[in-house]
């Protein structure tokens, strides 16, 4: 199995600017909270509340409600959030930045953003009609509907003939059908055995809140709250897996031996074209298996780890991620298999027969099996920050940060992997991502120093050809130079990487010397063709072929 292979430009940059993007769990010890808001009527009083919820609202007074009242008022309000949003979003179609991403990122070759039928567009229609079409016809049916005594709860139970009903498909041949009737049956008989209740509530016109019972013991598993101006949803992990193991056997999914925790979001109207998105941990969450065959994580409670605001009326998004220390696990053995494929390969086999004619066929190959590991694959980052900021065709994001130490990854206790970004500027920075011309500006502040120190050579047995810089070795880039120092990168026909202000430094503890890319110069390759086997062989496995050449101006 070989390590690495080659990739696009596209790719490459993909990776680049998602790698930095990592949000893992940190460890501490509590016990999680077990009860959400009641909807029996036995209402807890505010001010024995120390923290105002962070996602949704208390349930207060409930009113009389019924099917026709809540199937209406359902539908309105997604349809109000939903056109809301798409109305919000509209300015972006105008954003030169946001735009050029999507041209340079999902655009074929042969599209053009041009071609009206390829033109940026933000329609959540068809999302809208899918999502209440849903709840009409499978979820909040009338038949399936119980109305309580006082007429303050409604409950919907999941009935299969509902729920369960699937339409064939155009020319559906008869073993489709078969496969849909079986699959229908196999819902039925799972929402038979572990049925599903939705208890709704309601304390003002238009106010709904949804809690989801799983089994004859009605275990709470989530609760949703759809209002005429905020929709929030809240979780616990413990009660969840209830929900998920109605429709998914434990075989193919096992849920670790500690699963607790308390987690949720909402999207809330704060006026006129104006909302904002949020999500919180609202107990610890604790994830720990009784071996080495799950992944172990945990995270404290936060009520606000991060946010986003879309102003449409200011044509502007801001947002934030704030987050401490993060400390995740999962067995190395999933990683080591994933490089391995479970598929015997394929390949076309010639031979000559005795008179002379050539026939080919096709042969299977047993590929090579993953080999047998052990120990945990671990992740530790100081803690995770940053804002962000769109507006006048600009991406700006500051306070970019990894914690106060180096983020690190390790296998059985091993380090493998060390990253460190800006440790003598206070582990932060900010970037600013604009269109210019043909390609976009990436500028600095104050600059990005960037280091990874990798040290696998204890895994490097399991892999083929594992490059030898990733055995022991540190490499690193660097941008400064200026007070501001701008790499520009043009993404037209001509790909080209420039340093408008500023220097690009590359540099590695197994190179005598760095490769410096200076102001007004572009990043080039050596050709390879005119240099002997020796020189080959002492160029760096990553930075070798890189050098500074002069920008192709048109």
């Amino acid at each position: 199995m070989k390590f690495c292979h080659r990739t696009s430009k596209k790719n490459t940059l993909l990776l680049l600017l998602l790698g930095g993007g990592v949000i893992l769990p940190a460890c501490l010890n509590n016990e999680e909270s077990t009860d959400y808001p009641s909807t029996d009527g036995n209402l807890p009083n505010a001010s024995d509340t120390l923290e105002e919820p962070s996602v949704g609202e208390p349930i207060g007074e409930l009113i009389a409600i019924d099917h026709k009242t809540v199937r209406n008022g359902i539908e309105s309000n997604i349809e109000n959030h939903v056109d809301g949003l798409q109305d919000a979003l509209q300015f972006l179609t105008d954003v030169a930045v946001v735009e050029h991403l999507r041209d340079f990122f999902f655009l074929e070759d042969d599209q053009n953003s041009d071609d009206p039928e390829d033109e940026l567009s933000i329609d959540f229609g068809d999302f809208k009609d899918a999502l209440i079409d849903t709840l009409k016809a499978r979820i909040l049916v009338e038949e399936t509907a119980s109305l309580s005594a006082d007429n303050n709860t409604l409950t919907y139970l999941l009935h299969p003939e509902y729920f369960c009903a699937s339409e064939a498909e155009e020319d559906e041949s008869q073993e489709e059908m078969q496969e849909r009737l079986v699959d229908e049956q196999d819902c039925a008989n799972r929402l038979t055995e572990n049925p599903i209740r939705l208890q709704v509530v309601s304390d003002d016109e238009m106010d709904f809140t949804f809690t989801v019972k799983v089994g004859e013991d009605e275990v709470e598993a989530l609760q949703l709250q759809i209002h005429n101006d905020f929709i929030a949803v809240e979780t616990k992990l413990s009660n969840i897996q209830h929900l998920v193991r109605v429709f998914v056997d434990e075989e193919h999914l096992t849920f670790p031996q500690l699963f607790t925790g308390s987690i949720g979001g909402e999207i809330r109207k704060e006026g006129s074209l104006l909302y904002t998105a949020r999500f919180a941990i609202l107990d610890d969450i604790r994830i720990s298996p009784d071996a080495e065959d799950f992944i172990s994580l945990s995270l404290d409670k936060a009520t606000k780890p991060g946010s986003v605001t879309i102003d449409g009326v200011g044509e502007m998004i801001t947002g934030g991620l704030h987050l401490g220390k993060i400390d995740f696990a999962m067995p190395w053995q999933n990683i080591v298999d994933g490089f391995f494929s479970d598929d015997d390969s394929m390949e076309w086999m010639c031979e000559i027969n005795s008179d002379g004619t050539e026939v080919c066929y096709e042969q299977s190959t047993a590929t090579e099996e993953a080999p047998q590991v052990e120990g945990m694959l671990r992740f530790v980052v100081a803690g995770m920050t940053g804002e962000i900021d769109i507006h006048n065709d600009t991406i700006q994001l500051f306070g970019l940060s990894l914690g106060q130490q180096a983020t690190v990854v390790s296998v059985a206790e091993k380090p493998i992997v060390s990253v460190d970004i800006n440790p003598d500027d206070g582990r932060q920075f900010g970037l600013d991502f604009t269109t210019v011309g043909n390609g976009f500006e990436f500028a600095f502040s104050p600059l990005l120093d960037a280091s990874i120190a990798f040290s696998m050579e204890h895994i490097s047995d399991i892999f083929e050809e594992m490059p030898n810089f990733l055995k022991d070795e540190q490499i690193g880039v660097r941008f400064d130079g200026s007070q501001q120092p701008i790499l520009y990168m043009e993404t037209g026909e001509s790909f080209q990487m420039e340093m408008a202000s500023g220097q690009m430094v590359l540099w590695s503890s197994a190179m005598d010397e760095d490769i410096i890319i200076g102001e007004g110069m572009c990043v080039g390759s050596i050709n390879e063709d005119t240099l002997t086997d020796e020189e080959k062989a002492q160029h760096h496995e990553l930075f070798g072929g890189v050098t500074s050449i002069n920008c192709e101006n048109e």
